[in-house]
């Protein structure tokens, strides 16, 4: 009896070899994601440009006092503050606009559907065939 009925050895070496090779499958499917398409142009980190400084305005100042520089510049050539557009803004979102409640709206809709004559062709529009045979059924019996 020659047979071998421990096949232990091959079987073992084969789970041990299934998931190293599915860690390197996965970690070259990976590396694969990670890296640039060739010919690609490598995105470049976008500029920043810093804002203009308004002429006669010394930014060497605290803050403060450039907001203030401007309104009074602002003030003596006639145009609002920021704080007055703002106001301003805030005032005109605050506006009360009058929407239809839900129940208006269908108490409208039903109103509507009253109003408008039903003809025969369109009593049973959007039902279903049986439930128009039901309906019809319902109508010859009264």
């Amino acid at each position: 009896m020659n047979t071998s009925t421990n096949t232990r050895g091959t079987s073992s070496s084969f789970r041990r070899a299934v998931p190293v090779l599915a860690i390197v499958a996965l970690a070259i499917g990976l590396a694969a994601c990670q890296t640039p398409p060739r010919g690609s142009a490598v995105p470049q980190a976008p500029v920043i440009q810093p804002a203009e400084v308004p002429a006669g305005v010394d930014i060497n100042r605290p803050a403060d006092r450039i907001v203030e520089q401007i309104e009074r510049r602002n003030r003596e050539v006639n145009l609002p503050s920021w704080t007055d557009r703002i106001t301003a803004e805030l005032e005109y979102q605050s506006r009360e606009v009058h929407l239809p409640s839900w129940t208006d709206r269908i108490t409208a809709q039903v109103e509507y559907e009253a109003s408008v004559s039903v003809e025969d062709t369109d009593q049973f529009r959007g039902m279903t065939a049986d439930r128009i045979e039901r309906e019809i059924a319902g109508l010859r019996a009264q």
